[in-house]
C-alpha cells in the first residue's frame, strides 16, 4: 500500500531531493515536505519549491489549506506566518504583514517525470515571476 504522507527521497535538506512525480501535484495544490524544509507549490505555469521559513524573522510558515485563498487558483489555501501576521499566496508573494519579500525559492529540475529539488540553493526573490516557475 502507498503513503498517503509526501515522501522524500534520496538526501535530506542541503541536498538535492526527489519529491515525487509531476503527474501526482494537480494545479493549484501545495504539499509539505517538512524533511526537506519546503513546499511544492503547484502553479498554472508549472513548479514552485517555496521555502518554509517566512523572510521576516524566520519563523516556520505553515500552509492553511481551509483559510480563504489570496489568489485565483483555488478559493482555499495561504500561508500564514504565525509569529507576525505576515500572508503569503501560493506564488509565496507577500499579500501582508511585515514580511520584506516573497518566500525563498529553491531550484528545480524534472527528469523523467520525477521532481528533484537542490534545497542546498536557496534563490532570494524581490518578487514572483512566472519564469521561477518549472514547467513539464
Amino acid at each position: 500500500m502507498a503513503s498517503l504522507w509526501p515522501q522524500v527521497k534520496a538526501g535530506g535538506f542541503g541536498s538535492v531531493v526527489t519529491v515525487g512525480k509531476a503527474e501526482d501535484f494537480p494545479v493549484g495544490s501545495v504539499t509539505s515536505f517538512p524533511e526537506a524544509r519546503l513546499y511544492i507549490s503547484r502553479v498554472e505555469s508549472g513548479f514552485l519549491a517555496l521555502s518554509r521559513k517566512c523572510t521576516h524573522l524566520g519563523c516556520v510558515v505553515p500552509w492553511q489549506k481551509d483559510e480563504p485563498s489570496l489568489d485565483k487558483i483555488a478559493s482555499q489555501g495561504r500561508f500564514n506566518c504565525p509569529c507576525h501576521g505576515g500572508m503569503f499566496d501560493r506564488y509565496g508573494q507577500v499579500v501582508a504583514g511585515p514580511p520584506p519579500r516573497p518566500l525563498d525559492i529553491y531550484p528545480i529540475k524534472i527528469e523523467g517525470g520525477k521532481i528533484l529539488v537542490d534545497t542546498g540553493k536557496t534563490i532570494v526573490r524581490v518578487a514572483y515571476n512566472p519564469s521561477q516557475a518549472v514547467g513539464v
